[in-house]
């Protein structure tokens, strides 16, 4: 949520600016409004000014709504929260899912195609997100001492259940 509001930051600064904008134009009627009773502006300048203003408001009113339907459109905190709730779940779903969903999670997790070399299975690269969400299970996220680690030679393989 935080990268999102990051990078929607300038478009909130514009719905803003637009608002700000809408209120200045209706000021600037309502002054020529005050001006016309006062007779210090004429009828024709009056309507003029008022024609002119309002045609403005009116586009800047469109665009705002636009840009109000469109963040509607995105409700990213409901998405954020369903696909966190499919992570959770993934497991579950993968067991209880028809070969297609295991096979697309399988390419979610795996961005890269598996390997048989003839012995086993390996994976050249594992989706970002999997991987941390592994090393956060296994705890291997919270050790600071990585250097005591012993590297293996088979990184990326896959096991064989039976």
């Amino acid at each position: 949520m935080d990268n999102y509001k990051q990078f929607t930051s300038d478009i909130e600064e514009k719905r803003k600016s637009i608002s700000k904008e809408i209120n200045l134009l209706n000021e600037k009627v309502a002054s020529a409004r005050d001006k016309y009773v006062a007779d210090k502006l004429d009828e024709e300048d009056y309507k003029e000014i008022k024609k002119v203003t309002k045609s403005q408001i009116e586009q800047l009113e469109q665009e705002l709504q636009m840009m109000v339907s469109e963040s509607k459109e995105l409700d990213i905190k409901t998405k954020i929260e369903n696909a966190l709730e499919g992570m959770e779940n993934l497991a579950n779903l993968y067991q209880q899912g028809d070969l297609q969903t295991k096979r697309t999670i399988g390419c979610l997790i795996f961005s890269q195609k598996v390997e048989f070399d003839g012995k086993s299975f390996q994976t050249p690269k594992m989706n970002i997100v999997a991987q941390c969400i592994y090393h956060y299970n296994s705890g291997l996220g919270n050790k600071k001492n990585r250097h005591k680690r012993v590297k293996s030679t088979n990184v990326g393989l896959v096991t064989l259940y039976c």
